[in-house]
């Protein structure tokens, strides 16, 4: 279920949007325009820059950057990888997550960053590599 993957920055950037996996119903009280959640699954998507947001003086997408979620800071991480122009996507349990990102070359955002997932719904962030080493 992991796909494409990567972390934080302090401006970031939180939008719900749309259903995962849902079964088409006819009368539902709990439905949204006709779809009702069937999974407890959700999907945290979002793009990897360094030293800065799109638009910003010297930010670029970081590619392959590595991104690390987990429920608490003593749990094993779930690990992930941005693609090439920085982008990532996991599928993963509704519930609160720990977010961090890091590249091969000493670069990290600066903290891990707390999302709270919804099964069925789609959790975008924008990241940033902001502390690097050398």
């Amino acid at each position: 279920m992991l796909a494409k993957r990567a972390r934080l920055h302090l401006p970031i950037v939180v939008l719900t949007a749309g259903l995962l996996a849902c079964n088409s119903t006819a009368d539902d009280s709990n439905d949204t325009n006709g779809q009702t959640c069937t999974s407890t699954v959700g999907t945290i998507e979002g793009d990897i820059y360094y030293w800065g947001l799109p638009g910003e003086p010297n930010s670029m997408p970081a590619a392959n950057a590595l991104v690390a979620l987990r429920k608490t800071k003593q749990d094993m991480p779930i690990l992930g990888n941005s693609d090439e122009s920085g982008h990532f996507s996991i599928d993963l349990a509704a519930g609160s997550w720990l977010v961090g990102a890091q590249d091969g070359g000493g670069c990290v955002s600066e903290k891990e960053q707390t999302i709270t997932l919804a099964a069925c719904e789609l959790e975008k962030l924008v990241l940033v590599l902001d502390l690097c080493a050398g």
